[in-house]
């Protein structure tokens, strides 16, 4: 029987693999480098997300680059974050770090959904991979299909100063992939440069007037908040948007899977 651990010590994150500024396929490759690039690949090949598949993320301040991977850690009982898709430790400071680091629960939905309170290393990467296909199994509840709202969400990605651009809101940004409209306007603050993109979404409405977005798992207190950790535009009835292109939604009430799935036909259509 594989042995489970407390869920909560479960994170994602972003974790950046340093290499020297030398070509990896010329005479000027440390081999260090070489080793790291095929760690790199393993991980990537073992269920993390490839971040920079084309690019180096320089960093001009220590003459290295980066490449990353969103992937799944462990946090151990020395402090150190186990990666789940290599088997390696990683603490901070480090020449391979982790970055924007979350609760794994943060990935994970918020409403028709109880995340274990326990999760073996296999059961977490499994989990892990069915995230990001929007594949979670849900309790399959229904509820009134008048609480769903269509709208937008736009997010802070990335910042960039002095030549070096930082991830933001990565779970987010990868959640929503699919749903991407454009790019938002950028703004300067402080000498940093910060972007945004916008991404189509399908909220639930709560009671309290909250909305909870049902792409990316995240609950907004209200519309055009909270600039940097994303801002929320109630749009049409989801109801009504069915009516307008000759969709039936059956009752008054939904499931969260056939919202979704009703949601992803609207996609094709427009």
């Amino acid at each position: 029987m594989l042995e489970k651990f407390d869920s909560r010590r479960f994170y994602v994150g972003e974790l950046n693999f340093s290499f020297s500024t030398g070509n990896l396929n010329g005479h000027n490759a440390h081999r260090d480098d070489l080793e790291k690039e095929a760690l790199y690949r393993k991980t990537i090949r073992n269920g993390a997300i490839e971040l920079n598949a084309d690019n180096y993320n320089l960093n001009p301040h220590n003459n290295r680059s980066y490449k990353s991977v969103f992937t799944l850690f462990y946090k151990l009982d020395n402090g150190k974050l186990l990666c789940l898709h290599n088997g390696k430790e990683y603490s901070i400071p480090g020449n391979d770090f982790y970055a924007n680091v979350f609760t794994f629960d943060n990935l994970l939905p918020k409403l028709d959904y109880e995340y274990p309170r326990k999760l073996s290393y296999h059961e977490a990467c499994w989990l892990f991979g069915k995230a990001f296909n929007h594949k979670i199994s849900l309790n399959n509840n229904k509820y009134s299909i008048d609480n769903f709202y269509t709208g937008t969400t736009e997010l802070c990605v990335s910042g960039e100063k002095d030549g070096f651009c930082q991830n933001i809101n990565l779970i987010d940004s990868i959640l929503l992939d699919e749903d991407y409209i454009k790019d938002g306007s950028p703004i300067t603050l402080n000498g940093t440069k910060y972007n945004f993109k916008i991404y189509k979404s399908l909220f639930y409405l709560f009671d309290n007037g909250t909305m909870y977005n049902l792409s990316n798992y995240q609950i907004y207190e209200h519309s055009r908040s909270r600039v940097f950790e994303g801002c929320i535009e109630l749009g049409d009835s989801f109801r009504s948007v069915l009516e307008q292109n000759n969709i039936s939604c059956g009752d008054d009430t939904i499931s969260i899977p056939k919202a979704l799935k009703l949601q992803k036909k609207l996609r094709t259509m427009n």
